[in-house]
């Protein structure tokens, strides 16, 4: 999971915050 979270934010940084807001 951790893996697929650092990808997507790499790839969008700016949706970064909402998979966080998710993950938290």
């Amino acid at each position: 999971e951790s893996r697929c979270y650092r990808f997507d934010i790499t790839l969008r940084g700016r949706r970064a915050n909402y998979f966080e807001n998710d993950l938290t």
